[in-house]
Parts: structure tokens; C-alpha cells; sequence
């Protein structure tokens, strides 16, 4: 038996002035880290074991690898004495030890056995995720049992999956059959491949969606059934390279909305990712372009929102960080409001909000380049163009109608990376919010918003 480590540790911080486009020009700023251990048992000749163990959490962002701030304090809002008073500690509140992956691999002629906690990843990363990049926040996992045939440069991965186990006597279990596809060439530097998963629940008792998604409210009358298509295909060379990703997802939810029926979902996502780095030369070319779907929030029977993986992100401001005075991408229905120190931030609050915001209703191009400065650094800089795609929005509970132009958002990144175990970014965003922040007839302030960030990462 052999037993390898490997792992990432990062530290981040993060300050931006007026995230809610006000005049009042509030700044928001937090320093966070985190450890990301994997230890990998080798137990026999083609048996492993692999885990993840996640150190310094955010207990605030739970189920993700957020990292805990700077300034995890004992205080529990009625001290009695320095044990737990801020003001009086002298130390920091201990942390948690969480497990996000356990699964065995068992490796055939033809194949591999997998079960357990497995990470999810396919093709750009657009919808299924499994946040191994150096500052990934999220990351995306199931327990599965499955087997993955290999024929030459093609594999074929069925998985079934158990997301939630209900009562053991009763068919109330949430469950997803998945197939996996890929076809990888490493000589012509080519890979494809598709991705299908159908979720769905026994009966109605094992349905949990929420019942409240906008201004809309119903009722659980059936059980979930949902499918998920997704495709792939990149293609590199020496100076060029293409990739392309393309989501759907269709199916039943199970809610009743007043009118009658059943809520539907229909929702559709497309990233592309462009880069052109001419021979022998120290400038690096890129686009990004790309569209999701959005719900319009007037309709009760359909959900046309399509959310990309909060891993994937196209700028430092938009998308990534929640701006304006209201919920004007409609992404509300993919995350819980963030809540700290006691204090829950509500839709109209996103001042205290790190960056929980999904790529949502919008179509966004990012054009952008890199350039070598010596052997260790990097500068890269983005612009950033998005448009909503549909612009009835939620304001005070009401339906209000808004523009559709988010604005135009620049970047500039420098990175700094004397070897392959150590990386150090800065970067720094400036966003001229569209007139959709203006909210409609509300007229809500759209200032320039400012973001810096700094990130280092330390990998083993």
C-alpha cells in the first residue's frame, strides 16, 4: 500500500467600492483561505482509494470551497465574559474539517469500476464543474456508482447516481441516471463529447424545489423530472485554439403554479472560448462569447433560466459579484442570500455579498489579450460587453420592465508565477453599469463600480 498527497492551498482578498451602483459609494472588502488536501491510497495493483478533505470553510457558503474570511470570530452575540467576546479574545474561532470526495476506482483491461463521492467535470467546465482550478470556489460532486469502458480514444461512463436517500421503505428518493461520453486525440489535439443526465424523484414527497421563485408561488403536486444535454468539442494547434459548449435542460418540476398545470423547464446555455498566440511571439490573443437563457419572471408555467457554474467566470465584476439596487439578472432562484454576522442581505442589499452570482439572462462578449513581461510575469486585459436577454425583472415584488444593457466592463491582471507551485494575480475591474441597473421607471443610480483583487496559490 502507498498513500500520495497532493493539494492547494490560497489565500485571496478582495475590496470593491460601490457594488450597488449608489452614490453613496459603500466599499466592500474581506480577506479569505483555504486548504484543499487529497490524499490517494493505492491499496492494490488498479485499486484506489481517493478523498478531498476541505480545511478553514466558510460556514456561511456551505457545500463549496469558499474559504473562511479573515476574522473568524468567538464572539455569540451575548458575551459573558473574554471567552466569547470579540473585543476581549485573544485568539480565533477553531475550524471545521469537511470531506467532499470518497470514491474507490478499481482499473480493468478494458475500463475502470468507480464508486463513491465522485467530482463532476465535462468539456469547459460551463455546467458541470468540479472547481479544480487554483481559485475555484465551487465545485460540483455526486455518489455514483458506475464503469467507464474504454475503446482506444473514445469512453463511454453510465453512472447511476443517489442525490438524496429518502425513507428506506418508501420511493421518495431523489436519483439521476448519467452517460458520459468522450473522445480525446492527443495527436491532433481534438476531444468531443456529450453528457446526458435524467433526475427525477419517486413521488412527490421525495420533491423539495422551492415553492416560491419570483413573484409566482405553487404548489408540490408531482415529482421532479428534469434532463440535462450537454456538448462539447475543442481543437488545438501551436498557435490556435477552439472550444465550444452547449447546454439544455428540459423537463417537469412538479409545481403547480395558480393558474394550472405544471411548471416547465426549458433553458438553453452556449460558452465559446477563442485563443490565437502567433509563433514566437509574447502576446497571447483571445475571445470570449457566449449566451444563457433567462426566465421571464411575468410568466407563471415556464422557467427559461439557464445558470452557468459559478466556477466559470467571464469578468471580475459582472457575474461574479452581485451590483445594482435590485435583482436585475433575475439569479435569485440559484442561490440563497448571503448572510453574515447575523445580518441576512435581501435582493435590494448586495453590498455584503462576496461573489455568489451566477452567469444568468445575458449574452456577453469578452475580448481580451495576454502578454509575457520576462519569464515570470504576465499581464492580461479584458473587456467586457453584456446584454440581458429577457428584461422583465422583479423589483419590490413587481414585474417591471428594464433595459437590456448591462454595461461595458474593463480588466487588467497581472500574474506573477516564478515556478509551477506558486501563483500570484492582481487584478483590477472598472464597470460602467448599462441603463438596465437604472431598474425602469425606478431610476436607481448606476455609478461606476470599482473592483481589486489579490490572489496568491500554493500547490502540492
Amino acid at each position: 500500500m502507498t498513500l500520495d498527497w497532493s493539494g492547494l492551498y490560497r489565500v485571496e482578498g478582495v475590496a470593491i467600492k460601490n457594488s450597488e451602483l449608489s452614490s453613496t459609494e459603500s466599499t466592500k472588502n474581506y480577506i479569505q483561505h483555504h486548504l484543499v488536501l487529497r490524499p490517494k491510497i493505492v491499496a492494490a495493483d488498479g485499486l484506489t482509494i481517493h478523498s478531498r478533505l476541505d480545511l478553514f470553510n466558510n460556514t456561511n457558503i456551505p457545500n463549496s470551497q469558499f474559504g473562511q474570511f479573515f476574522g473568524s470570530g468567538i464572539g455569540d452575540g451575548t458575551p459573558t465574559s473574554s471567552d466569547d467576546s470579540n473585543v476581549l479574545s485573544q485568539n480565533e474561532a477553531d475550524e471545521t474539517l469537511n470531506v467532499t470526495e470518497l470514491y474507490a476506482t478499481y482499473d480493468f483491461e478494458f475500463g475502470a469500476l468507480v464508486i463513491g463521492r465522485v467530482p463532476l467535470q465535462f468539456g469547459l467546465g460551463m455546467t458541470h464543474n468540479g472547481g479544480k482550478g487554483l481559485f475555484d470556489h465551487y465545485f460540483d460532486t455526486r455518489d455514483v456508482v458506475g464503469y467507464k469502458f474504454a475503446f482506444g480514444n473514445l469512453t463511454l461512463l453510465p453512472m447511476y447516481a443517489k442525490v438524496d436517500e429518502g425513507q428506506l421503505d418508501v420511493s421518495d428518493d431523489v436519483r439521476e441516471w448519467i452517460t458520459q461520453l468522450d473522445y480525446r486525440n492527443d495527436e491532433t489535439d481534438t476531444a468531443f463529447g456529450l453528457y446526458f443526465a435524467q433526475r427525477n424523484t419517486g413521488r412527490v414527497g421525495g420533491n423539495d424545489a422551492p415553492t416560491t421563485i419570483g413573484v409566482n408561488t405553487y404548489t408540490l403536486s408531482g415529482g421532479f423530472n428534469v434532463q440535462d444535454l450537454n456538448f462539447y468539442y475543442k481543437s488545438a494547434s501551436e498557435t490556435f485554439s477552439f472550444g465550444l459548449e452547449g447546454g439544455l435542460r428540459k423537463g417537469k418540476t412538479g409545481l403547480a403554479p395558480a393558474s394550472g398545470g405544471e411548471l416547465s423547464i426549458d433553458a438553453l446555455g452556449i460558452a465559446t472560448e477563442f485563443d490565437w498566440t502567433p509563433s514566437n511571439s509574447k502576446w497571447k490573443w483571445r475571445l470570449r462569447a457566449g449566451y444563457a437563457s433567462g426566465d421571464d419572471a411575468s410568466t407563471a408555467e415556464d422557467f427559461e433560466g439557464f445558470a452557468f457554474d459559478r466556477n466559470y467566470d467571464v469578468g471580475l465584476l459582472l457575474f461574479n459579484h452581485r451590483l445594482g439596487q435590485f435583482d436585475a439578472l433575475g439569479s435569485s432562484s440559484f442561490r440563497n442570500d448571503f448572510s453574515v454576522g447575523g445580518a441576512t442581505q435581501t435582493p435590494s442589499s448586495p453590498g455584503s455579498d462576496p461573489d455568489v452570482e451566477s452567469l444568468t439572462n445575458a449574452f456577453f462578449v469578452v475580448p481580451g489579450f495576454e502578454r509575457r513581461i520576462g519569464k515570470k510575469w504576465t499581464m492580461g486585459f479584458d473587456i467586457v460587453w453584456a446584454q440581458l436577454v429577457e428584461t422583465n425583472a422583479v423589483i419590490n415584488n413587481t414585474v417591471t420592465e428594464i433595459d437590456s444593457d448591462l454595461g461595458l466592463e474593463f480588466d487588467i491582471r497581472f500574474t506573477f508565477k516564478p515556478h509551477d507551485k506558486f501563483t500570484w494575480t492582481s487584478g483590477i475591474g472598472v464597470l460602467s453599469p448599462g441603463s438596465a441597473f437604472e431598474g425602469g421607471s425606478n431610476g436607481f443610480e448606476t455609478d461606476t463600480v470599482y473592483g481589486i483583487t489579490t490572489q496568491a496559490a500554493i500547490t502540492f
